[in-house]
C-alpha cells in the first residue's frame, strides 16, 4: 500500500473532512470520555488552602511543561515533561477535581498562550492531558489505600502513572492518525 492508498483508507471522510477538523474530532472524543470519568470522581470541600496548593501545583505543571527532558534515539527524538511529579502529589493531596481543574488550566495556558501552537494540535495536547489526569484521578481514588503514605500507595501511584501515561500515548496516536486519515505504522 503506498501512501496515497493510506490516505484514502477512511473512505469517503478524507474527501469532506481536513485533516485539523478530523483531529479535533477524535481528540474531542478523548475530551469527553475525560469528562465521563470526572463525573464520576468523588466531589469534597476545598478549603483555601487547598486552593493555595493548586495554584503553586498549576504553575509547576506549567514550568514542567515549559522545560521538558528531550532524548535522541538514532533519528527520533523523545520529549517528555517531569508533570508526573506535581501530578501524583496534587492527587495525594488535594480533592482529584481540583487536580484536573489544575492541570486543565496549565495545559491551556501552556499550549495556548505561551506556546501559541496551531490551534487543533493545541487542543489536542489538551485534550489528551486532561484524559490523562483523569485516568489517573480515578483510579487514585478509587484505590487509594487507607491510613499512611505506604507500599501500597507509591504501588498504585505507579499503576496510576503508567495507565495515565498509556492513555495518553493512544489519544495522540490516534489523534495523529485522523489528521493523517490513516494509521500511521510509525507512531
Amino acid at each position: 500500500m503506498n501512501s496515497n492508498e493510506a490516505l484514502t483508507s477512511l473512505g469517503p471522510f478524507n474527501r469532506f473532512m481536513s485533516g485539523p477538523i478530523r483531529a479535533v474530532l477524535a481528540a474531542s472524543g478523548f475530551l469527553s470520555v475525560a469528562l465521563w470519568i470526572c463525573a464520576a470522581l468523588p466531589t469534597t470541600r476545598v478549603t483555601a488552602s487547598d486552593l493555595g496548593f493548586a495554584l503553586l501545583v498549576t504553575l509547576v505543571f506549567v514550568l514542567a511543561e515549559l522545560f521538558p527532558a528531550e532524548i535522541e534515539i538514532r533519528r527520533e527524538s523523545i520529549r517528555f515533561s517531569f508533570s508526573v511529579v506535581p501530578l501524583i502529589l496534587a492527587l495525594f493531596g488535594l480533592p482529584a477535581l481540583l487536580v484536573v481543574a489544575a492541570r486543565s488550566a496549565a495545559s491551556v495556558l501552556t499550549f495556548f498562550v505561551i506556546r501559541r501552537e496551531v490551534w487543533f494540535k493545541s487542543y489536542s495536547n489538551v485534550a489528551s492531558q486532561i484524559l490523562e489526569v483523569a485516568v489517573a484521578a480515578i483510579l487514585i481514588s478509587s484505590f487509594r489505600p487507607p491510613g499512611a503514605f505506604g507500599v501500597g500507595s507509591w504501588l498504585l501511584a505507579g499503576c496510576a502513572v503508567l495507565a495515565a501515561d498509556l492513555v495518553s500515548s493512544l489519544g495522540i496516536g490516534l489523534t495523529i492518525s485522523a489528521y493523517l486519515g490513516a494509521w500511521d505504522p510509525n507512531i
